[in-house]
Order: structure tokens, then sequence, then C-alpha cells
């Protein structure tokens, strides 16, 4: 399907304006990392990950833009590629996913994790030794 010319042209590239004293509001580190995918009771100590990522700035080439409807997209002018989610939020999320599996590892050896989550956890435990054996 070909872009109308007149949509094409509400295109609006934005420039990113960087606040090096910016801090973000409780509440927007609490929704970023129930974004993320933290359960924000039981892991509060990985917020700063949420914190870091909202402080994050865009990595070279990328502009935020806004299409004709309003909404935020982001465009790198050395590739041309488009997404609509901010360019590091997968990098916060793989981040959260290894502090997470670290943060849970120390509580077990601390035997502070319920005893289902311990058992969930030697179960994955488990099932990746036995994948790293079948390779």
């Amino acid at each position: 399907m070909e872009a109308n010319s007149d949509e094409a042209d509400q295109q609006v590239i934005l420039e990113e304006e960087i606040d090096e004293n910016y801090e973000p509001t409780n509440k927007e580190i609490l929704e970023y990392a129930k974004w993320l995918g933290m359960d924000l009771e039981a892991e509060s100590e990985l917020l700063w990950i949420a914190r870091e990522g909202l402080k994050a700035p865009l990595p070279d080439d990328w502009k935020p833009c806004q299409a004709p409807k309003g909404e935020i997209y982001y465009f790198n002018f050395a590739t041309g590629e488009s997404i609509w989610d901010h360019p590091c939020d997968e990098h916060f999320r793989k981040l959260y996913q290894r502090e997470k599996a670290r943060f849970q590892e120390s509580r077990l050896q601390e035997g502070q994790l319920p005893q289902q989550q311990q058992d969930h956890q030697h179960q994955q435990e488990q099932h990746q030794q036995q994948q790293q054996q079948q390779q």
C-alpha cells in the first residue's frame, strides 16, 4: 500500500532535548518498570533499571518522529529502520532479565524465595542443563 503524499508530508522530525538534571518521577519509574515486566513488590531492588531506562538518550543516528495522528516513533537515519518503542527499551528489558536472574539466584542461595518459586527455578535450571547436554 502506497503512502498518501499528504500524509507523508505531515511526518515531523523532532529533536531530542536532553536535560542533564532530569529525574523521572516515582510514577514514571513504576510505570516503566511494570512495562518492562517487573514485579513491583518482589523486585523493588531492580527499580534502578527502570530509572536508568527513562533517562537513556537516543543512540546515534536515531531521531524521534511524530506521525500524522500524533503518535511518536523512532527513525534511524543511517539504516532507515523505524520502530515504535524507544531504541534503548530492548537493552533495558534484557538488562532487567539478567539482573532478575541474578537477584533470584542470590535469594535462592539465601533461602529467601518461597518454595514454589524455588521449585520453578530448579525446573528451569534442569531444563537448561538438558538442552545444553543435547547440543
